[in-house]
């Protein structure tokens, strides 16, 4: 039994290793840690599970051995006993991933953000991909595109950064000025990645109540229709620069939803090529991501002035993606955030993949989701004091 026990140590923990490491390693390099650092919070669950059922089970056998109150003398402490060899692996690696753990899940909450209760002196920005506002009806509601306005109207933000976006040029369904006449944004930054005959226009947007000073946009590979972009605003006696960015996505289609069906077991059939292809796409996703992470660390460094940073990186806290990006700035769902806090729309937990992170010369005094499904991803919402 020991023996067994052994070697479930040794895979988990050589699991939890490969998942740490899949978070400072490129996915260029060593694409396949990536896929072990996106169930970096299960490898971390089973091994603390393997640790209690070892514990329990040690403690029994004990009682068993030696009867439920145990001989009169033992010659070694039950603390010396939970060090032994069965147990030694997990209690390692547990606490080497402990901080990795504790930015998918927090068990405590600072300050949420209420609807139209601004803090004073602070500025309030909110972060959310629309998924195109529903322009193909996925959700089968007509109303969604002025449900998602009214909710970015309802929170008031200052600053509004948009994934996703869609709008036309001979306004149909919705356009840049109907959006900052409902959100009380009149400045507007817009990049678009695909322009259709002249009007139909998909990219991504900054909106803000603040001038603008300067607009630019973050060159990625033309291999992607994925964006990121900066914008200088003027604040007050300040100038804050605001990324906004949406990274590369794995770009499932209809044939691969149907292969997810056969590996979550909602459908008996087995498609092994449907599998294959599923892991390159992820794998390709996985290296371009890793490449446009680097392109916003190296704008990053190079801003003059406080940054605000918000998007849809596609990650999960535990990648090499949000390591690197996070680096040097905070994350305003680990000071103030609950739970897994997860943004997108799926029934699978910790799949936190939007973020918004901020100069650490900033302070952020609130953090809240929206749960509301508008989208595939809940918007994110923080509140920032200027020093």
């Amino acid at each position: 039994m020991k023996i067994i026990f052994s070697i479930i140590n040794l895979i988990l923990f050589t699991a939890l290793i490969a998942a740490l490491a899949g978070s400072y390693l490129s996915p260029e390099q060593h694409w396949y840690l990536a896929f072990f650092a996106l169930t970096f919070p299960f490898i971390f669950t089973f091994n603390l599970l393997a640790l209690i059922f070892q514990v329990f089970l040690s403690l029994f056998s004990s009682k068993k051995k030696h009867g439920v109150n145990g001989p009169a003398n033992q010659s070694i402490p039950a603390w010396k006993k939970l060090l032994i060899k069965p147990y030694l692996l997990p209690v390692i690696g547990l606490l080497i991933s402990f901080h990795s753990a504790s930015k998918h899940f927090r068990l405590w909450q600072g300050s949420s953000i209420q609807i139209a209760e601004k803090q004073d002196d602070c500025i309030r920005i909110m972060s959310f991909n629309v998924r195109l506002f529903d322009v193909y009806k996925w959700s089968q509601h007509k109303d969604t595109k002025d449900r998602i306005l009214q909710l970015i109207a309802d929170y008031q933000p200052d600053i509004l950064c948009l994934q996703e976006i869609y709008y036309e040029l001979k306004p149909d369904y919705i356009s840049l000025k109907q959006i900052s006449k409902k959100t009380a944004l009149p400045y507007v930054h817009v990049e678009n990645s695909v322009v259709h005959h002249n009007n139909y226009c998909f990219g991504i947007a900054t909106f803000s109540k603040f001038p603008i000073l300067q607009k630019a946009r973050i060159p990625f590979s033309q291999n992607t229709d994925n964006l990121a972009i900066y914008t200088d605003l003027k604040i007050n006696d300040d100038t804050l620069r605001v990324f906004n960015m949406h990274l590369e996505s794995i770009r499932f289609r209809n044939e691969d939803y149907e292969t997810l069906k056969s590996i979550t077991g909602v459908d008996d059939k087995v498609n092994l090529n449907g599998e294959r292809r599923i892991l390159g796409r992820m794998k390709r996703a996985y290296i371009e991501r890793s490449k446009q992470a680097d392109f916003i660390c190296e704008e990053v460094k190079k801003s003059p002035f406080k940054i605000l940073l918000a998007g849809d990186f596609n990650d999960t806290p535990g990648s090499y993606v949000y390591t690197k990006i996070s680096n040097t700035l905070n994350d305003a769902f680990l000071k103030h955030g609950r739970y897994s806090g997860s943004t997108y729309v799926s029934k699978i937990p910790f799949m936190r993949i939007d973020y918004l992170l901020y100069d650490k010369k900033l302070d952020c005094k609130a953090y809240s989701r929206a749960n509301v499904v508008l989208s595939d991803h809940f918007p994110i919402i923080a509140e920032y004091q200027l020093p």
